[in-house]
């Protein structure tokens, strides 16, 4: 079903699988209770050689096992290190001419063409001033490895919540007209900007509702997937505690990604965050807590689905489907025998939500899987 906008004074259209919303309260006043601010998470880019596929592996899990060396070493609290994608155009921009000579001279007399793997850093609710400190010998020493930074997140969270439509509203009042056209990708709870001076060039603006990005999210390398338990059984006590700080209002974050491969001073990222603040000042908000945006999905939620290949041991589950972004949202698990399914079903079951469960060999598992989801 497609997304139904309301007027304003009726409240935001949280349920993106359907409109009629239940009204939220408009607060007159900007967003506010915002944290410190912290690092939340960094991309890394390491050269290798597009000709020499066959050691591409083995040179991702030498990247890899540097990075977490180096942040055991300067105490960076790290949650994951990912290799998320690789790429044959390394750009200008990046990668020295010194550092692409030192590469190259590791295959004189070879055939040479320079790619990037990048690997993504998540952190652990890293706190700005102690990310930065860390980042500058860390940096130094990649450059060395042939890996330099390509983008870090700064990010502080804040009470209210707002929506795509009106931020991007508020932004051409204020003459920006620089906004990611990523709806159909990241739905309208998150509103996305590139800065447009010459020292904000770099920069991509975002602001977003914490708690739907968490119902929403999946993780980088799942196409099915939500990180509901984040909500109840998060490790971080930290950010649980900051969660629960906002139940009764909403959590929004805003975040600022910077592209390049130089390291900011503090100074210059709490600058960057306080002009973004200042120019969400007079953003409209919500007063909108969990417990409604939850009601809401759970009304529209009619029945689930749930798949099982026994050929690949694969289980999925899906619980809601996003019209606007086309995502599933559910769990998907590998190696799960015939005997476990019912365990998984019972788990996932609820008495008034049916869920319409097939067993069956790969092609006639993925025809369901369409007309379902």
């Amino acid at each position: 079903m497609a997304t139904t906008l309301h007027p304003v004074s009726r409240g935001p259209p949280w349920l993106t699988l359907v409109g009629c919303p239940v009204p939220a309260e408009r607060v007159d006043k900007a967003f506010a209770k915002f944290s410190k601010m912290f690092c939340d998470s960094l991309v890394m880019w390491g050269l290798y050689n597009t000709f020499s596929e066959d050691t591409k592996g083995i040179t991702i899990g030498k990247y890899m096992a540097e990075l977490r060396e180096l942040c055991r070493r300067y105490s960076l609290p790290c949650d994951s290190i990912k290799m998320v994608t690789t790429g044959t155009n390394i750009g200008e921009e990046y990668f020295s001419e010194d550092m692409k000579e030192a590469y190259a001279a590791e295959f004189a007399g070879q055939s040479l063409h320079m790619g990037y793997i990048a690997i993504k850093i998540s952190l652990k609710q890293c706190r700005a001033k102690r990310a930065v400190l860390a980042l500058s010998p860390m940096l130094e020493t990649l450059r060395c490895k042939h890996m330099v930074l390509h983008d870090i997140d700064m990010t502080r969270d804040c009470r209210y919540v707002t929506e795509r439509r009106l931020v991007e509203q508020h932004l051409l009042r204020n003459s920006i007209t620089t906004v990611i056209q990523d709806r159909s990708r990241v739905g309208d709870h998150c509103t996305s900007w590139m800065g447009s001076s010459d020292d904000t060039k770099n920069i991509r603006y975002k602001i977003y509702n914490k708690f739907v990005q968490i119902l929403e999210s999946a993780e980088v390398r799942k196409s099915l997937g939500s990180r509901m338990e984040g909500l109840v059984a998060d490790d971080d006590k930290r950010f649980m505690a900051r969660l629960l700080r906002h139940k009764d209002h909403g959590m929004s974050r805003l975040e600022l990604t910077f592209y390049g491969s130089a390291l900011l001073s503090l100074d210059g990222y709490q600058a960057h965050l306080a002009d973004a603040r200042a120019l969400l000042s007079t953003c409209p908000v919500y007063d909108y807590s969990y417990e409604e945006m939850w009601k809401e999905r759970a009304n529209y939620i009619g029945s689930m689905v749930a798949v099982h290949i026994p050929a690949k041991k694969v289980f999925a589950y899906c619980h809601w489907w996003n019209s606007v972004t086309c995502k599933k949202y559910g769990y998907m698990w590998k190696n799960v025998g015939s005997k476990h399914v019912p365990l998984l079903l019972a788990n996932y079951s609820f008495n008034d939500r049916p869920i319409h469960w097939e067993s069956s060999g790969t092609t006639v598992g993925r025809k369901i899987c369409r007309m379902c989801f």
